[in-house]
Order: C-alpha cells, then structure tokens, then sequence
C-alpha cells in the first residue's frame, strides 16, 4: 500500500506515515495500550542499554541487542515478519516523508535513521539515506542498491518519549492510550491530564482562556517558522502544508511543556524528539516558547509542578 502512495504521490506533495507500536514482541501497541506495561517495558530497556554499554567497552555488541531495533506488530508469537526495523523503510525515502513513531522503543528509529555522503567511483557524491545501527548496519546492502538510493530524501521524523509522565505517578497505570499522540491531538487535554486536572462545567471560562493562550502562542511560533531563514529544508518543505505545520507546532508544544515539567536526570526517558532538529528559536528554552508554558502552568495555577528554575 505505501509503495503505491508513494508511486503516486504528485509532485511537491509529502507522505505522512504514523506508527505505533511496541518495541517488544508479545506486548500489545505501546500506543493504544494501559501505560501500566511502560514500566516493565523500561525495566527491560535499562538492562538491554546496561548490557549494551558493556558490550561496546569490550569493542563489540551483543548479537542479540542487534534484534531489539524494531516495532512489533503481531498480535501473538514471536515472529520476524512482524517487526519494522528502520531498514525497511529505505525505499520511502525517495519520496519526502514525514514519519511519526510512537513506541517505548522509538529511539531504534533515532540510532537508525541518518543522511550520509556516499562516494560513488569518479569522486561523484550523492546524498542518500541509509538506515543502520549504531555500530552495525541491518543489511549487507550491496553498492548497486546504495546507488539506487541517490534520489532519497531526508525524513521529517518526530519520536515519541520512551515512557509518559504524570504529576501523580499512580496515573500511569489509569489513563488508556499515548500521551505523545494525546499532545499531537488535543494539546490543552494533554496538558491537563499530565498535570491532573479534570475539567467541570464551572472551569469552561478557565478552559477558554487556556485554549486562546495555545492559540496565540500557535499563531506567534508559526510566524516565527515561515518567516525563518535557517530552517532545514526538510521542515521548510513540509510547513507548507496546514495540516502538518498544526502537528509541528503541537509537537513543539508537548516537548517544552514535558521539559519542564519532568525532572532534568530524566528528560532522556520522558522527552520527544524531532529529526532533523528544528530551529533553536522554538527550543523549549527559547523565551517565545517558555513565556508560553509559564503563562499556562500560572493560569492553571500548577507553576509549583514545573521546574522553571533550572532553566
């Protein structure tokens, strides 16, 4: 099917892939799930990454880690055709994509997606994507199928935090489905529901306010980009578009309010990340961007929750 798309896919246009899955067989997609698996899931991730780490210092990987850089899809077993390496996404690269990954494993997509400078014989270069891992590459990919690979292009990619955050941990285990997707969806809903708070008929002039808060800082970071000069061309590429310019602004939304919201030591597990990286100026830090998630968190009167000192 995606072969297809893209095949037809007209000219300036650009193919929106999201997916959500979980980065461990036999465990059901990490994006539509209880978060209630997300703790054993980064239990195991911690020993995998301990075990990865002494691997390197002893010059080499473990074989079996090299089979963990994927997204599951199978509904039971344990078989390989139901994994997505990132390597199975070479040949949609000729086209400009835009890919979401919502898992506990989507980092994978972090270590296996990058832009290279092959040398081709005659001092010819060409850019291309090629997908490995952080030592080894997936595939023995012979010189004729990297040649075939020049026309590719660089992917606009937003990565999911490995786990969700909650201002009371037990919710964790309540609340159904992806935080990261909620923000992609309903950001004010998102927020609130990170921070606890639950919205009652007498709130909807509080409520109100909030959304014109989102609104006008939506309207400000959206000048900000189109007006930018040194933005990657992946996402000058794609901010054209109204639908995927809203999922950029949202997603720089969900990742200033989590970085402030979880604590410094564990932004690693809790932050999304976009590749390639957007402009500083809409960095959670930027003041067009942090003035916003103040402004919010005094609103809601939840300031005390954040952690806008350390910034």
């Amino acid at each position: 099917v995606m072969a297809t798309i893209c095949e037809e896919l007209p000219p300036d246009s650009v193919v929106l892939v999201y997916l959500s899955a979980s980065g461990k067989a036999g465990v059901n997609n990490g994006g539509s799930s209880k978060y209630s698996r997300h703790k054993a899931l980064s239990q195991s991730s911690d020993e995998l990454n301990s075990g990865m780490s002494e691997s390197l210092n002893n010059g080499k990987r473990e074989s079996s880690c090299h089979h963990d850089n994927y997204l599951w899809f199978g509904s039971k077993g344990n078989s390989g055709s139901n994994n997505l390496y990132p390597g199975d996404l070479i040949p949609f690269t000729r086209k400009p994509l835009f890919l979401i990954i919502d898992s506990d494993n989507s980092h994978a997509f972090k270590a296996g997606l990058s832009k290279l400078v092959y040398v081709f014989p005659g001092n010819c270069q060409m850019e291309f994507f090629r997908i490995f891992w952080k030592s080894n590459f997936l595939c023995n990919w012979h010189d004729e199928e990297l040649h075939g690979a020049e026309r590719g292009e660089t992917a606009a990619i937003f990565l999911s935090p490995l786990r969700p955050i909650f201002k009371n941990p037990a919710d964790v285990n309540v609340h159904n489905g992806s935080q990261f997707t909620f923000f992609l969806t309903a950001p004010l809903s998102a927020f609130c529901q990170m921070i606890g708070l639950i919205p009652n008929e007498s709130d909807t002039d509080v409520y109100n306010e909030a959304e014109n808060i989102i609104a006008n800082a939506f309207s400000e970071w959206e000048v900000i980009l189109c007006s930018s000069t040194i933005m990657d061309l992946v996402w000058a590429q794609v901010i054209t578009d109204p639908f995927l310019r809203r999922l950029i602004l949202r997603f720089i939304f969900c990742r200033a309010v989590i970085s402030f919201f979880c604590p410094p030591e564990e932004s690693e597990l809790h932050l999304p990340l976009c590749l390639p990286h957007l402009p500083a100026y809409v960095a959670p830090n930027s003041e067009a961007v942090r003035s916003v998630v103040v402004q919010l968190a005094k609103h809601f009167d939840v300031a005390d929750s954040f952690h806008f000192t350390n910034t």
